[in-house]
Protein backbone atom coordinates (compact mmCIF):
# COMPACT_ATOMS: atom_id res chain seq x y z
CA UNK A 1 0.00 0.00 0.00
CA UNK A 2 1.28 3.45 -0.89
CA UNK A 3 2.33 5.24 2.33
CA UNK A 4 0.81 8.49 1.07
CA UNK A 5 -2.57 6.79 0.86
CA UNK A 6 -2.39 4.96 4.19
CA UNK A 7 -2.60 5.98 7.80
CA UNK A 8 -1.55 4.23 10.98
CA UNK A 9 -4.15 3.88 13.72
CA UNK A 10 -1.36 4.86 16.09
CA UNK A 11 -2.09 8.43 14.98
CA UNK A 12 -5.10 8.35 17.33
CA UNK A 13 -2.64 7.95 20.20
CA UNK A 14 -0.21 10.49 18.76
CA UNK A 15 -2.93 13.13 18.44
CA UNK A 16 -4.64 12.14 21.70
CA UNK A 17 -3.93 15.44 23.47
CA UNK A 18 -5.09 17.46 20.46
CA UNK A 19 -8.28 15.39 20.26
CA UNK A 20 -8.86 15.95 23.97
CA UNK A 21 -8.52 19.70 23.41
CA UNK A 22 -11.05 19.71 20.57
CA UNK A 23 -13.42 17.55 22.63
CA UNK A 24 -13.34 19.91 25.62
CA UNK A 25 -14.02 22.83 23.26
CA UNK A 26 -17.15 21.00 22.12
CA UNK A 27 -18.21 20.45 25.72
CA UNK A 28 -17.63 24.10 26.67
CA UNK A 29 -19.60 25.15 23.60
CA UNK A 30 -22.41 22.86 24.73
CA UNK A 31 -22.44 24.48 28.18
CA UNK A 32 -22.76 28.05 26.92
CA UNK A 33 -25.77 29.92 28.24
CA UNK A 34 -25.78 32.25 25.23
CA UNK A 35 -29.00 31.48 23.32
CA UNK A 36 -29.65 32.54 19.75
CA UNK A 37 -32.36 30.80 17.73
CA UNK A 38 -33.41 33.35 15.12
CA UNK A 39 -33.41 32.24 11.51
CA UNK A 40 -31.44 29.40 9.95
CA UNK A 41 -28.16 30.54 11.53
CA UNK A 42 -29.72 30.63 14.99
CA UNK A 43 -31.25 27.17 14.63
CA UNK A 44 -27.97 25.76 13.30
CA UNK A 45 -26.13 27.33 16.25
CA UNK A 46 -28.62 25.85 18.73
CA UNK A 47 -28.37 22.40 17.14
CA UNK A 48 -24.57 22.44 17.14
CA UNK A 49 -24.54 23.62 20.75
CA UNK A 50 -26.73 20.66 21.76
CA UNK A 51 -24.60 18.26 19.71
CA UNK A 52 -21.48 19.60 21.43
CA UNK A 53 -22.35 17.15 24.21
CA UNK A 54 -20.85 14.44 21.99
CA UNK A 55 -17.45 15.83 23.00
CA UNK A 56 -17.93 13.75 26.16
CA UNK A 57 -18.15 10.65 23.97
CA UNK A 58 -14.85 11.58 22.32
CA UNK A 59 -13.42 11.73 25.85
CA UNK A 60 -14.79 8.31 26.72
CA UNK A 61 -13.60 6.75 23.46
CA UNK A 62 -10.08 8.06 24.10
CA UNK A 63 -10.37 7.13 27.76
CA UNK A 64 -11.14 3.52 26.83
CA UNK A 65 -8.07 3.57 24.58
CA UNK A 66 -5.97 5.13 27.35
CA UNK A 67 -7.13 2.54 29.86
CA UNK A 68 -6.10 -0.22 27.47
CA UNK A 69 -2.63 1.29 27.06
CA UNK A 70 -2.23 1.71 30.81
CA UNK A 71 -3.54 -1.71 31.84
CA UNK A 72 -1.77 -3.66 29.08
CA UNK A 73 1.54 -2.15 30.19
CA UNK A 74 0.95 -3.09 33.84
CA UNK A 75 -1.92 -5.40 34.77
CA UNK A 76 -1.63 -4.63 38.47
CA UNK A 77 -5.26 -3.76 39.27
CA UNK A 78 -4.49 -1.72 42.38
CA UNK A 79 -1.85 0.36 40.63
CA UNK A 80 -4.33 0.98 37.81
CA UNK A 81 -6.99 2.12 40.30
CA UNK A 82 -4.49 4.28 42.17
CA UNK A 83 -3.39 6.13 39.01
CA UNK A 84 -6.97 6.74 37.90
CA UNK A 85 -8.16 7.88 41.33
CA UNK A 86 -5.23 10.27 41.72
CA UNK A 87 -6.11 11.76 38.35
CA UNK A 88 -9.79 12.37 39.11
CA UNK A 89 -10.57 12.53 42.83
CA UNK A 90 -8.34 15.49 43.89
CA UNK A 91 -9.66 17.70 41.08
CA UNK A 92 -13.23 16.72 41.79
CA UNK A 93 -13.06 17.28 45.56
CA UNK A 94 -11.25 20.62 45.32
CA UNK A 95 -14.03 21.93 43.09
CA UNK A 96 -17.02 19.99 44.44
CA UNK A 97 -16.64 20.62 48.17
CA UNK A 98 -16.97 24.44 47.99
CA UNK A 99 -19.20 24.44 44.87
CA UNK A 100 -21.84 22.12 46.29
CA UNK A 101 -21.70 23.88 49.65
CA UNK A 102 -22.69 27.11 47.88
CA UNK A 103 -25.35 25.60 45.59
CA UNK A 104 -26.78 23.04 48.02
CA UNK A 105 -26.54 24.66 51.44
CA UNK A 106 -26.46 28.40 50.80
CA UNK A 107 -28.51 28.82 47.60
CA UNK A 108 -30.92 25.86 47.60
CA UNK A 109 -31.22 25.31 51.35
CA UNK A 110 -30.75 21.56 51.05
CA UNK A 111 -29.78 19.35 53.97
CA UNK A 112 -26.25 18.36 54.90
CA UNK A 113 -27.20 14.82 53.84
CA UNK A 114 -28.02 16.05 50.32
CA UNK A 115 -24.73 17.92 50.26
CA UNK A 116 -22.80 14.79 51.23
CA UNK A 117 -24.60 12.79 48.55
CA UNK A 118 -23.42 15.28 45.92
CA UNK A 119 -19.84 15.48 47.19
CA UNK A 120 -19.54 11.69 47.29
CA UNK A 121 -21.24 11.33 43.87
CA UNK A 122 -23.86 9.08 45.43
CA UNK A 123 -26.58 11.47 44.28
CA UNK A 124 -25.90 10.36 40.72
CA UNK A 125 -26.77 6.78 41.66
CA UNK A 126 -29.79 8.02 43.59
CA UNK A 127 -31.40 10.29 40.99
CA UNK A 128 -28.85 11.21 38.32
CA UNK A 129 -27.60 14.27 40.21
CA UNK A 130 -24.06 15.48 40.98
CA UNK A 131 -21.24 15.40 38.40
CA UNK A 132 -22.42 12.53 36.22
CA UNK A 133 -19.27 12.33 34.06
CA UNK A 134 -17.03 11.84 37.10
CA UNK A 135 -19.38 9.19 38.50
CA UNK A 136 -19.52 7.45 35.10
CA UNK A 137 -15.73 7.53 34.68
CA UNK A 138 -15.14 6.03 38.12
CA UNK A 139 -17.70 3.30 37.38
CA UNK A 140 -16.02 2.44 34.06
CA UNK A 141 -12.57 2.44 35.68
CA UNK A 142 -13.86 0.12 38.39
CA UNK A 143 -15.20 -2.28 35.75
CA UNK A 144 -12.22 -1.99 33.43
CA UNK A 145 -10.22 -5.05 34.58
CA UNK A 146 -13.26 -7.19 33.71
CA UNK A 147 -13.76 -5.32 30.43
CA UNK A 148 -10.09 -5.83 29.58
CA UNK A 149 -10.24 -9.58 30.14
CA UNK A 150 -13.28 -9.92 27.91
CA UNK A 151 -11.85 -7.64 25.24
CA UNK A 152 -8.76 -9.86 24.97
CA UNK A 153 -11.08 -12.45 23.46
CA UNK A 154 -11.44 -10.20 20.42
CA UNK A 155 -14.73 -9.52 18.66
CA UNK A 156 -16.47 -12.21 20.68
CA UNK A 157 -15.58 -10.33 23.85
CA UNK A 158 -17.00 -7.09 22.44
CA UNK A 159 -20.21 -8.84 21.40
CA UNK A 160 -20.55 -10.35 24.90
CA UNK A 161 -19.99 -6.96 26.55
CA UNK A 162 -22.52 -5.25 24.32
CA UNK A 163 -25.02 -8.06 24.95
CA UNK A 164 -24.58 -7.70 28.72
CA UNK A 165 -24.91 -3.91 28.42
CA UNK A 166 -28.11 -4.27 26.38
CA UNK A 167 -29.64 -6.77 28.84
CA UNK A 168 -28.81 -4.54 31.81
CA UNK A 169 -30.27 -1.47 30.09
CA UNK A 170 -33.45 -3.32 29.21
CA UNK A 171 -33.79 -4.73 32.74
CA UNK A 172 -33.25 -1.33 34.39
CA UNK A 173 -35.67 0.30 31.97
CA UNK A 174 -38.39 -2.25 32.75
CA UNK A 175 -37.80 -2.28 36.52
CA UNK A 176 -37.50 1.48 37.09
CA UNK A 177 -37.95 3.60 33.98
CA UNK A 178 -37.65 6.87 35.93
CA UNK A 179 -34.26 5.94 37.38
CA UNK A 180 -33.11 4.68 33.98
CA UNK A 181 -33.91 8.05 32.40
CA UNK A 182 -32.19 9.91 35.26
CA UNK A 183 -28.98 7.91 34.80
CA UNK A 184 -29.24 7.40 31.02
CA UNK A 185 -26.23 9.64 30.43
CA UNK A 186 -24.11 6.78 31.76
CA UNK A 187 -25.91 3.84 30.11
CA UNK A 188 -25.85 5.49 26.68
CA UNK A 189 -22.10 6.17 26.90
CA UNK A 190 -20.88 2.68 27.81
CA UNK A 191 -20.61 1.43 24.17
CA UNK A 192 -18.27 4.23 23.08
CA UNK A 193 -15.94 3.40 25.99
CA UNK A 194 -16.03 -0.28 25.00
CA UNK A 195 -15.16 0.55 21.39
CA UNK A 196 -12.27 2.71 22.63
CA UNK A 197 -10.95 -0.27 24.56
CA UNK A 198 -11.54 -2.64 21.64
CA UNK A 199 -9.49 -0.54 19.22
CA UNK A 200 -6.62 -0.40 21.73
CA UNK A 201 -4.57 -3.35 20.34
CA UNK A 202 -4.84 -2.09 16.75
CA UNK A 203 -3.76 1.40 17.79
CA UNK A 204 -0.89 0.13 19.93
CA UNK A 205 0.33 -2.14 17.12
CA UNK A 206 0.12 0.73 14.65
CA UNK A 207 -2.17 -1.13 12.28
CA UNK A 208 -2.34 0.59 8.89
CA UNK A 209 -5.58 1.37 7.05
CA UNK A 210 -6.45 3.01 3.74
CA UNK A 211 -6.77 6.70 4.53
CA UNK A 212 -9.17 7.54 1.70
CA UNK A 213 -11.56 4.69 2.49
CA UNK A 214 -11.42 5.47 6.21
CA UNK A 215 -12.12 9.15 5.59
CA UNK A 216 -15.06 8.50 3.24
CA UNK A 217 -16.59 5.90 5.55
CA UNK A 218 -16.16 8.15 8.58
CA UNK A 219 -17.79 11.06 6.74
CA UNK A 220 -20.75 8.88 5.76
CA UNK A 221 -21.24 7.62 9.34
CA UNK A 222 -20.79 11.14 10.75
CA UNK A 223 -23.34 12.61 8.32
CA UNK A 224 -25.91 9.88 9.04
CA UNK A 225 -25.45 10.23 12.81
CA UNK A 226 -25.67 14.00 12.64
CA UNK A 227 -28.81 13.72 10.53
CA UNK A 228 -30.40 11.37 13.06
CA UNK A 229 -29.51 13.82 15.84
CA UNK A 230 -31.11 16.65 13.87
CA UNK A 231 -34.36 14.71 13.47
CA UNK A 232 -34.53 14.11 17.22
CA UNK A 233 -33.55 17.70 18.04
CA UNK A 234 -36.40 19.04 15.89
CA UNK A 235 -38.85 17.13 18.10
CA UNK A 236 -37.77 19.11 21.17
CA UNK A 237 -35.45 18.84 24.16
CA UNK A 238 -37.24 15.72 25.47
CA UNK A 239 -36.00 13.84 22.40
CA UNK A 240 -32.73 15.75 21.93
CA UNK A 241 -31.52 14.64 25.38
CA UNK A 242 -33.07 11.16 25.35
CA UNK A 243 -31.26 7.83 25.70
CA UNK A 244 -31.51 7.21 21.96
CA UNK A 245 -30.11 10.64 21.09
CA UNK A 246 -27.18 10.13 23.44
CA UNK A 247 -26.62 6.66 22.01
CA UNK A 248 -26.16 8.23 18.57
CA UNK A 249 -23.23 10.20 20.02
CA UNK A 250 -21.21 6.95 19.89
CA UNK A 251 -20.91 6.69 16.07
CA UNK A 252 -20.83 10.49 15.89
CA UNK A 253 -17.80 10.71 18.19
CA UNK A 254 -15.88 7.76 16.74
CA UNK A 255 -16.39 8.90 13.14
CA UNK A 256 -15.31 12.43 14.13
CA UNK A 257 -12.08 11.06 15.61
CA UNK A 258 -11.31 9.23 12.34
CA UNK A 259 -12.19 12.27 10.24
CA UNK A 260 -9.84 14.42 12.31
CA UNK A 261 -6.86 12.07 12.24
CA UNK A 262 -7.27 11.67 8.48
CA UNK A 263 -7.31 15.47 8.08
CA UNK A 264 -4.32 15.81 10.40
CA UNK A 265 -2.48 13.28 8.27
CA UNK A 266 -3.45 14.92 4.96
CA UNK A 267 -2.35 18.38 6.12
CA UNK A 268 0.56 16.97 8.12
CA UNK A 269 -0.42 18.72 11.32
CA UNK A 270 2.31 18.19 13.95
CA UNK A 271 0.92 16.32 17.01
CA UNK A 272 2.55 18.83 19.36
CA UNK A 273 0.40 21.90 18.82
CA UNK A 274 1.31 24.41 21.53
CA UNK A 275 -2.14 25.86 22.21
CA UNK A 276 -4.13 22.66 21.68
CA UNK A 277 -1.71 20.58 23.76
CA UNK A 278 -1.92 23.19 26.51
CA UNK A 279 -5.72 22.96 26.52
CA UNK A 280 -5.64 19.17 26.12
CA UNK A 281 -3.47 18.89 29.22
CA UNK A 282 -6.05 20.51 31.51
CA UNK A 283 -9.29 19.06 30.13
CA UNK A 284 -10.46 17.53 33.41
CA UNK A 285 -9.97 20.81 35.22
CA UNK A 286 -11.80 22.71 32.47
CA UNK A 287 -14.62 20.16 32.54
CA UNK A 288 -15.01 20.54 36.30
CA UNK A 289 -15.06 24.34 36.18
CA UNK A 290 -16.49 25.53 32.86
CA UNK A 291 -20.22 25.09 33.42
CA UNK A 292 -19.99 26.44 36.95
CA UNK A 293 -18.05 29.54 35.90
CA UNK A 294 -20.22 30.23 32.84
CA UNK A 295 -23.39 29.92 34.92
CA UNK A 296 -21.94 32.11 37.69
CA UNK A 297 -20.83 34.85 35.29
CA UNK A 298 -24.18 34.73 33.49
CA UNK A 299 -26.09 34.98 36.78
CA UNK A 300 -24.03 37.86 38.17
CA UNK A 301 -23.79 39.67 34.84
CA UNK A 302 -27.51 39.60 34.13
CA UNK A 303 -28.26 40.77 37.68
CA UNK A 304 -25.94 43.77 37.32
CA UNK A 305 -26.16 44.86 33.67
CA UNK A 306 -28.90 42.81 32.02
CA UNK A 307 -29.36 39.94 29.59
CA UNK A 308 -29.27 41.39 26.08
CA UNK A 309 -27.66 39.18 23.42
CA UNK A 310 -24.34 41.10 23.33
CA UNK A 311 -24.13 41.08 27.12
CA UNK A 312 -24.99 37.37 27.33
CA UNK A 313 -22.19 36.67 24.87
CA UNK A 314 -19.85 38.77 27.02
CA UNK A 315 -20.77 36.90 30.22
CA UNK A 316 -20.08 33.59 28.45
CA UNK A 317 -16.70 34.78 27.16
CA UNK A 318 -15.73 36.01 30.62
CA UNK A 319 -16.85 32.69 32.13
CA UNK A 320 -14.67 30.75 29.68
CA UNK A 321 -11.66 32.99 30.34
CA UNK A 322 -12.01 32.59 34.10
CA UNK A 323 -12.35 28.83 33.59
CA UNK A 324 -9.00 28.68 31.75
CA UNK A 325 -7.19 30.69 34.43
CA UNK A 326 -8.63 28.66 37.30
CA UNK A 327 -8.00 25.39 35.44
CA UNK A 328 -4.29 26.19 35.12
CA UNK A 329 -4.11 27.01 38.82
CA UNK A 330 -6.03 23.86 39.73
CA UNK A 331 -3.79 21.74 37.52
CA UNK A 332 -0.67 23.07 39.27
CA UNK A 333 -2.19 22.40 42.69
CA UNK A 334 -3.17 18.85 41.72
CA UNK A 335 0.35 18.12 40.45
CA UNK A 336 1.71 19.07 43.87
CA UNK A 337 -0.91 16.93 45.63
CA UNK A 338 -0.13 13.90 43.44
CA UNK A 339 3.55 14.09 44.29
CA UNK A 340 2.65 14.15 47.97
CA UNK A 341 0.27 11.19 47.67
CA UNK A 342 2.47 8.95 45.51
Amino acid sequence: MNDKKSISLNEISNYRTVLFALAIMMVVFHHLTFKFEQGIIGKAYSFLRVTGASGVDVFLFLSGLGCYYSFSANEDIWQFYKRRLLRIIPAFLIVAIPAYFITDIIVSGKTVFDYLLDVTLLSFWKNGGSDWYIAASLFLYLMFPIIYRLMKKGKLGLVCMLAVWLIICLAVYLIDNTWFQQTSRLWARIPVFLFGTMIGPAVKEGRVIDRCKAFVLACIVFTMALGAEAVLALKGSEYAYSFVARLIYCPLAISLVFILICLFSIFRLPPKQTVLCFVGGITLEIYMLNQRMINLCTFLGTKILGASLPLMLLWNVIGVMITIVLSVMLSKLIQVMRKMLQ
